[in-house]
């Protein structure tokens, strides 16, 4: 959040670290900075009600959760695997970083964070503005197709 506002990380979803994390959490003494969401069912709220996506994974293709918070306009920070950084540009969609690279995190969420509303916004529209233009059913489906004609045999 901008301004005085404390950044509060909200993490979705559970899985087989959830122990540790709520260890490490504690541990640091940031409990009053986390939300553990655990499962999700509406997603389009729970995008609705954050600034940002945060994805830290090591390995990933291309995560449906970025897909959907940018169609949504929720600018993310993620980490440059998979077919990620076919989906981000730097500064202009939101912002990758390489794996383990936890300064690097830090200093764009700091950024994401410390940016105005509207700059957070523009980045936020840039986001969906990919998604509408390369990430459409119809762009997609006409690239299947483009795809499996380049291997059929030519006639």
């Amino acid at each position: 959040r901008h301004g005085d506002a404390a950044v509060i990380s909200v993490v979705a979803g559970r899985g087989a670290l959830d122990y540790e994390l709520k260890s490490l959490i504690a541990q640091r003494g940031v409990q009053s900075n986390c939300i553990l969401e655990g499962r999700v069912d509406d997603a389009i709220e729970f995008y609705g009600r954050n600034d940002a996506l945060l994805i830290t994974s090591e390995t990933e293709g291309l995560p449906i959760t970025l897909l959907e918070a940018m169609s949504l306009g929720l600018p993310a920070i993620a980490t440059r695997v998979g077919h990620i950084p076919e989906v981000i540009q730097d500064g202009v969609n939101g912002y990758t970083y390489e794996p383990k690279e936890l300064e690097r995190l830090a200093c764009l969420a700091s950024v994401l964070s410390a940016m105005s509303p509207e700059k957070r916004s523009a980045l936020g529209r840039a986001a969906r503005e990919t998604m509408v233009t390369k990430h459409d059913i119809n762009y997609c489906a006409a690239q299947y197709e483009e795809t499996f004609r380049g291997l059929l045999p030519r006639l």
